[in-house]
């Protein structure tokens, strides 16, 4: 990929645990008070999340090629 193109993505994946980030650490508590280390926990936590996260930045690529697709279709990106 080009440069700068990654960032997008990067960002995907920040807002993502951004959403998940109360369940996240509803698990990582629970894994803690079953007798984990915190970096055991936050690791298990973050496997546990791994999918919701995906979906969540599946979900966010989506809105944005629904916001993005009608705009082509405007005179604005007409070729002359």
């Amino acid at each position: 990929m080009e440069d700068g193109n990654n960032d997008v993505y990067i960002k995907f994946a920040e807002i993502a645990k951004e959403r998940n980030e109360e369940e996240w650490q509803k698990k990582r508590d629970k894994y803690m008070e079953e007798g984990m280390s915190e970096s055991e926990a936050e690791r298990n936590a973050d496997l546990k999340l791994k999918e919701s996260n995906i979906q969540q930045c599946m979900d966010i690529y989506n809105k944005l090629l629904t916001y993005m697709l009608p705009v082509r279709h405007y005179n604005l990106h007409e070729k002359s």
